[in-house]
């Protein structure tokens, strides 16, 4: 993202957002603090990747489609196997020693575009906005796609190491 077209204020605006969600929630102390508390951290920054890449180049699905390429070929090439243990580790906590890595950011992204395609661009700011609420990622998952999270993640991460063979 570069300063200049809009993408990395977008992206900032879109974690003010996500934690406009835990305002006035049992969370709130903890959410606005850190949201990566109790959020999965590649949805935190994959979400705001989506959200400053939707929302900049809105007017083009050309731009669009360019600007998502800066993620998706930043993906690093894993397997399936890979994935699944990235984005659904035994706790948040595991993300720590990778810092701000491009897999927060590039993965994140990925499975944002994901949840966007099965629902629409509202359910990755549903599952913070439940999460704020009190529930887990596996509960807010499910209820915004009626599938268990579990279940999901193997799927999940079978798509994301399609995608990234194919670049």
């Amino acid at each position: 993202m570069t300063e200049t077209n809009g993408d990395l204020q977008s992206h900032e605006y879109t974690h003010v957002v996500q934690q406009q969600q835990f305002v006035k929630s049992p969370r709130e102390i903890e959410g606005l603090a850190s949201l990566k508390q109790h959020v999965p951290w590649w949805l935190v920054e994959g979400g705001a990747d989506f959200g400053g890449i939707a929302s900049t180049h809105y007017t083009s699905f050309s731009a669009y489609s360019q600007a998502r390429l800066r993620d998706v070929n930043a993906v690093p090439r894993r397997d399936a196997t890979w994935y699944e243990n990235f984005i659904n580790p035994a706790s948040n906590q595991e993300w720590i020693p990778l810092g701000p890595t491009g897999e927060i950011y590039n993965v994140g992204f990925v499975i944002t575009e994901i949840f966007t395609a099965l629902k629409g661009p509202g359910a990755q700011m549903e599952i913070v906005r439940q999460i704020a609420q009190g529930k887990s990622m596996d509960e807010a998952f499910e209820n915004v796609f009626s599938t268990p999270w579990k279940s999901a993640v193997p799927i999940i991460a079978r798509v994301i190491a399609t995608v990234v063979a194919k670049k």
